[in-house]
């Protein structure tokens, strides 16, 4: 190490080595992990449980890929990462080892799911689902979403219980809900989780993919919907759009 400049200021007389672009080097990891475990579906039968739970309007834009979510990269990878730190934590330290990842895919009524469920215990008949916040701001479980969301993986799994496990980015404090005890299997619920799938799948048979969002069949969520935020969040791009749905 050179100490011709102890004062750590730079010399312009010097010749600058060139720094490593981190947020280049990690803005392309981003982008080639967003690209592998891309979610876009344009056959209008396959739905993945992760979307299940939106409205009409934001389930078909989520199963086409039509939203642009690059500003949200960062935080989708905190929340992986804090799923798999969890993952292996419980692999290591519970006495025993649940599924991890487990696969689920399965076909009802003419609509395919398929996707991986967090952590599965055969042994109890729970499945549950991490999810991470930033904070416990307005925290009010259970969010209608996560148990749609839960219930799919239920169903292809043949569970007859789930928990939701919210986990804080600030410092990894844990809270399930419910607590104590996990809930039942709520046969309403999927029925009425398949009637909104059915919707949007029938939709793209009818009219096909949308190639701009005056084509989209679906009320948009207003300012007041509780799903508002992931209509404001999100921008809407069809450059990847091409033909109909078949």
């Amino acid at each position: 190490m050179s100490t011709d400049n102890p004062s750590g200021t730079a010399d312009s007389t010097a010749t600058q080595p060139t720094p490593i672009d981190f947020e280049s080097a990690l803005e392309t990891e981003m982008d080639a992990e967003e690209e592998e475990g891309s979610h876009t579906e344009f056959d209008p039968r396959v739905f993945h449980p992760s979307s299940v739970g939106y409205t009409e309007w934001l389930l078909l834009v989520n199963k086409l890929g039509l939203s642009d979510k690059s500003d949200l990269k960062g935080t989708f990878k905190m929340g992986d990462l804090i799923h798999e730190y969890t993952q292996m934590a419980l692999v290591g330290n519970i006495g025993y080892t649940p599924q991890i990842e487990t696969p689920v895919e399965f076909e009802e009524d003419g609509l395919v799911f398929t996707g991986h469920a967090d952590v599965y215990e055969p042994d109890t008949d729970i499945v549950y689902d991490i999810k991470s916040r930033s904070n416990w701001y307005h925290f009010d479980p259970p969010v209608d979403r996560h148990l749609d969301q839960l219930h799919t993986y239920m169903r292809g799994l043949d569970a007859d219980y789930g928990q939701v496990i919210y986990i804080s980015k600030k410092d990894m404090e844990v809270r399930a809900w419910p607590e104590g005890a996990p809930f039942t299997f709520d046969e309403s619920r999927w029925l009425d989780i398949k009637a909104r799938c059915m919707r949007v799948r029938d939709a793209l048979y009818e009219h096909g993919i949308p190639q701009s969002e005056s084509e989209i069949p679906f009320e948009k969520p207003g300012e007041d919907h509780e799903q508002s935020y992931f209509v404001e969040s999100t921008d809407l791009d069809f450059s990847h759009v091409n033909g109909d749905a078949t």
